[in-house]
């Protein structure tokens, strides 16, 4: 994944995980697996770089 890609797949995550929230939802930890297993070609660092993405805006 391409550094933007990497930003593009958290912004959809963050959307993800706001929704669910909204909703009553699984926990973002959920979202963040379930959305990984349907993307099998993210890489172990692309995967990693965009779950810190994803937790540093929501600590924020």
């Amino acid at each position: 994944m391409t550094p933007s890609a990497r930003i593009q797949a958290a912004i959809d995550l963050l959307d993800l995980i706001i929704a669910s929230a909204r909703d009553g939802g699984p926990a973002a930890d959920t979202l963040i697996a379930r959305y990984f297993k349907e993307r099998r070609y993210a890489g172990s660092r692309d995967r990693r770089a965009v779950r810190d993405h994803v937790y540093d805006a929501i600590r924020r």
